[in-house]
């Protein structure tokens, strides 16, 4: 997916949401950016942010993994992005039934983790 805008200045996307469902749902999502809001139940998502800087932020507003999702991230941060001066939010990731989780040199801030397998429950939350 590739946006292209033809204007002489570039439009101001702030931030924005993804929702992703579908067993054959494969993305993949690369360079500086922020998302707020990531909910995917199928398929395999990679998020890749510039090395040593942890550009590509996912804002934890809501992050929801769930079915047979996976995702994968490399170089990224969780929770309120890391220019952002800490207002104490906290933010939620749920991951449930047999979703995956993974990254490699990812920073956290203020994020809450919930898992859910059969019966049991774990929550992890991070500073």
């Amino acid at each position: 997916m590739r946006a292209n805008h033809k204007a002489q200045t570039p439009p101001d996307i702030s931030m924005f949401a993804i929702y992703f469902s579908g067993d054959k749902t494969d993305m993949n999502i690369r360079g500086k950016t922020l998302i707020c809001e990531l909910m995917h139940s199928g398929g395999k998502l990679n998020l890749s942010g510039t090395p040593g800087k942890n550009d590509l932020s996912i804002g934890c507003t809501t992050l929801e993994l769930s079915g047979t999702a996976e995702m994968n991230m490399q170089n990224v941060h969780l929770g309120r992005p890391i220019t952002w001066t800490s207002d104490g939010a906290v933010g939620e990731a749920n991951i449930t039934d047999n979703a995956k989780l993974t990254g490699h040199n990812v920073s956290i801030r203020g994020v809450r983790f919930h898992t859910l397998v059969s019966t049991s429950k774990a929550c992890y939350e991070s500073s």
